[in-house]
């Protein structure tokens, strides 16, 4: 793998050294090769689809701004408790009044903004994986 021939710690006197790469992972990192190139190829593979997702994400200082005020926003709500009791038991509306009403008065029947949020929950391995535990020792 490209990827691991770019580390440093596994070069002597400017060449790759696979006598080297090999006791360093097997003594230092106490796994085989093959498990450490799987583990860099699994996160070169979870950086590309990371990449990917963000690519065409970007926000701006004022959207960034605007969304953390609605969420640090606080709302003062009253509000008046009706029971069923309060209202006459059959109403002598027919359904055109009803329709006239609703099409007189639309205002009073607008939602609010209201957010609907989908995602994907995808677990990273812990900060650096094995990169991380090759750098400490080195």
């Amino acid at each position: 793998i490209d990827a691991v021939a770019a580390y440093p710690y596994f070069f002597r006197n400017g060449k790759f050294d696979s006598i080297l790469y090999r006791d360093i992972i097997r003594n230092s990192l106490k796994a085989e090769a093959k498990e450490f190139e799987d583990s860099i190829r699994q996160s070169l593979v979870i950086e590309r689809l990371r990449e990917k997702i963000t690519a065409g994400v970007s926000i701006n200082d004022e959207q960034l701004r605007s969304e953390f005020n609605k969420r640090r926003d606080t709302v003062q709500l009253q509000y008046l408790l009706v029971t069923n009791r309060d209202f006459p038991q059959e109403a002598d509306f027919s359904e055109e009044d009803v329709k006239a009403y609703f099409n007189t008065h639309p205002e009073e029947f607008e939602a609010g903004e209201s957010v609907q949020i989908q995602y994907v929950w995808m677990p990273f391995p812990p900060e650096g994986g094995v990169q991380k535990q090759v750098e400490t020792k080195f």
